[in-house]
């Protein structure tokens, strides 16, 4: 049974980790890449420490397994990495609901991965719920942004309720911004 919690200890880092070496984009076939997805940002342990001081990563847990994992980061983390301090630099040019966003306090998805054999099984789903669960009072909005050839992430997070808001060229890719309204009651 897969259970949905936060980050416990030094080796819950070290197997987010080994998820996110064993995904990233360079370490994919092109046909994997395709048809499962891929992260982009290589999680050093140094910065997988740094961003859970600020805030704990939830986890899927299977018995004593991670399974899936998405990293909880804010503002906040702003000058830890410069894939960070880029979105937030974009988000601040953005107005949504009439209201700019460097105005308003929202959560951001520093990544969002689930292990091959556990896709497909609901588990990114009950990972955002909890998520809301955890994060909603203090945040209005969920953001994160994704390169548009990663078309099954994408999927699953507008599945999730997340819009694209935005979108942007760097590092050779086009990148959609996408938001989750947590006051938006549907």
């Amino acid at each position: 049974m897969i259970n949905i919690g936060k980050v416990e200890s030094y080796n819950d880092l070290l197997q987010i980790r080994e998820l996110n070496q064993n995904n990233l984009k360079n370490n994919l076939s092109e046909e994997d890449r395709l048809e499962y997805g891929f992260l982009t940002l290589d999680y050093g342990i140094d910065l997988l420490k740094d961003v859970n001081k600020i805030q704990k990563s939830i986890v899927a847990r299977d018995n004593d397994k991670i399974v899936g994992y998405a990293i909880v980061i804010d503002k906040t983390v702003y000058g830890l990495n410069k894939l960070f301090d880029d979105l937030i630099d974009r988000l601040s040019t953005i107005t949504f609901n009439t209201k700019k966003l460097k105005n308003i306090n929202y959560a951001l998805v520093g990544q969002l991965c689930i292990k091959k054999e556990y896709r497909g099984m609901g588990v990114v789903k009950e990972i955002y719920k909890f998520y809301k669960k955890e994060y909603s009072e203090k945040y209005h909005y969920l953001i994160t942004d994704i390169d548009e050839r990663n078309k099954r992430s994408l999927s699953a997070h507008l599945k999730i309720g997340f819009q694209i808001i935005d979108n942007f060229y760097w590092g050779e890719s086009n990148w959609n911004i996408i938001l989750w309204n947590w006051n938006d009651e549907n």
